[in-house]
């Protein structure tokens, strides 16, 4: 099997806005004291009502107590044509997700492993059929949706509302415009000049850094919690060990401190002061990205042990009342220690690690 190699990816869903600019005479209609608020949101018409817009104004309830209100809302076309817009929100933050767990985004382009771009192909096709269904649901109501929102508007407002509505909806050719489904792949070396790798490893410790920061800051250090923060980074940093011989053990620091973590959790219901100690402060060390960049692999450890050495002091000492403000380590404010257990703890952090501060 041929090594791992960085790839460029793409994967980008385009999909209308509800609203639409108000322009030419009507524009003079937004600075009137009888402009319906629900209809005019700032200087934008709304054409395309969501659903709870819908069962505010037309009465289409789909969580109604009332049976045969959810079953004509959910047969109904403006709902249909609604809630096809909405599929396509929660597809376009479930691509977000998805290229978050399976790529690292650099300053200026997406790339990822070449051994994940079978899976991200076929991922993006799934996710390209469920675009295509929800853009023919979308048409296939669209027209029908116009006229009962319209109709809405007009018996609530009056007919100008109305007009003013379908004087700024687009027609189906041009709202096909805004639709969109891109998916590709691309070798990442230039044809000239130079692509620095070590970029994108810069780009990966600063993910985990602000993962593992708005974590620390949280303090919510449940198992479930804790679950959920190992799921966002092992399994990609376990992908991306080819990068950079600091990935794979920074990758262990972490899942050995959540490990431990959920080990505690089992034993003492919940994590004790002594594990807690352990535990907040490895995340304060992955939550400071100079500390990662400054980690390299000893190449004279013992057998055994997993050497690590700084290059540079960058890793601040435990926080005390005196030096708090100075220090660049994130302070965990949610669960205080005293200064004698943070250093202790914060000192059988650097041994374990062999850090050389």
């Amino acid at each position: 099997m041929n090594n791992p190699t960085l790839i460029e990816c793409h994967m980008h869903l385009a999909k209308p806005s509800r609203v639409r600019s108000i322009r030419g005479s009507n524009r003079e209609h937004t600075l009137k004291e009888d402009v319906p608020k629900t209809l005019i949101k700032g200087e934008n018409v709304i054409f395309i009502p969501t659903k709870r817009e819908l069962k505010e104004l037309g009465g289409l309830d789909d969580k109604s107590k009332d049976t045969s209100v959810v079953t004509s809302t959910l047969s109904h076309p403006a709902y249909l044509c609604s809630e096809a817009l909405s599929q396509l929100d929660a597809l376009t933050t479930a691509i977000s997700r998805y290229k978050s767990q399976m790529a690292i985004q650099t300053s200026t382009r997406l790339v990822m492993s070449s051994e994940e771009e079978k899976n991200f192909v076929d991922q993006g096709e799934l996710y390209r059929q469920k675009y295509e269904d929800s853009k023919r649901q979308f048409f296939l109501y669209y027209e029908e949706m116009l006229q009962f929102w319209g109709d809405v508007l007009a018996e609530k407002y009056g007919a100008k509302w109305k007009q003013i509505m379908l004087d700024h909806a687009p027609s189906k050719e041009k709202l096909d415009e805004s639709f969109d489904f891109e998916l590709a792949t691309f070798d990442i070396m230039p044809r000239q000049g130079h692509f620095d790798e070590s970029k994108v490893t810069h780009s990966l410790f600063g993910e985990l850094a602000q993962l593992s920061s708005k974590f620390l800051s949280k303090g919510d250090y449940t198992a479930t919690e804790i679950g959920r923060y190992a799921t966002a980074i092992v399994p990609k940093f376990e992908r991306y060990s080819f990068l950079d011989p600091r990935v794979g053990p920074i990758c262990d620091i972490a899942a050995n401190a959540i490990d431990s973590a959920k080990a505690s959790i089992k034993r003492h219901k919940s994590l004790n002061e002594s594990d807690l100690d352990d535990f907040v402060d490895t995340l304060r060390f992955l939550s400071d990205p100079s500390a990662l960049n400054s980690v390299k692999t000893n190449l004279n450890v013992r057998p055994k042990q997993k050497g690590f050495e700084v290059e540079t002091v960058n890793i601040a000492p435990a926080p005390s009342v005196s030096n708090t403000t100075e220090s660049k380590i994130p302070v965990h404010k949610p669960h205080p220690v005293n200064d004698a257990t943070s250093t202790n703890a914060w000192n059988k952090l650097c041994q374990n690690l062999n850090l050389n501060l």
